[in-house]
């Protein structure tokens, strides 16, 4: 008795290696899952510089706090921004960075830490497939954050510092003003 093959045709097959590249992400830096919000971490090098963290949500604010009055004023926006994802879900994914078994917010720290006083227990999400680099990284920041209107002009400010120190570090070449 003859063995049957199975096969598929040349289209089909570049057709499904297509859809793995992509899928993969090898055709960008970037590619969209959901992800556990047990293994996001907060970047401790925002430049947003929120006081309130990820242990701040789960365990309540401790009025001993020195920064006590901050993080009351930022779990009040932080919980408006979770009722409007409650209601309607998340209308723009984070994006991290993988590092091991775990992901580095690089944008959307606020929308994290929303979804987690919103009780969410995953989270859609850009992730960069490698680190990008540091110019790249504060562009991205920059970009997210320039749109906000209540970044205050002292971080602006500490943003654009940020983007001209890693544009020399890339560029191995100094600006000024």
């Amino acid at each position: 008795m003859a063995k049957k093959k199975f096969g598929i045709s040349a289209s089909v097959g570049k057709a499904l290696h297509d859809t793995v590249k992509m899928a993969h992400g090898e055709q960008s830096n970037l590619f969209s899952t959901d992800i556990l919000t047990e293994k996001i971490m907060l970047d401790p090098n925002n430049p947003r510089k929120h006081k309130i963290q990820r242990e701040d949500i789960q365990n309540g604010l401790i009025k001993k706090d020195p920064d006590y009055n901050e993080k009351v004023k930022e779990l009040e926006g932080l919980t408006q921004l979770s009722l409007s994802i409650q209601k309607d879900g998340l209308l723009n994914p984070i994006t991290v960075v993988k590092e091991g078994d775990l992901f580095r917010v690089v944008a959307g720290e606020r929308r994290f830490l929303a979804s987690l006083i919103a009780k969410k227990t995953i989270i859609e999400s850009r992730v960069f497939n490698r680190e990008p680099n540091s110019f790249d990284l504060k562009v991205v920041q920059w970009t997210e954050n320039e749109a906000r209107k209540d970044l205050s002009l002292y971080n602006k400010l500490r943003n654009i510092i940020e983007i001209v120190k890693s544009y020399e570090d890339k560029k191995l070449e100094t600006m000024s003003a």
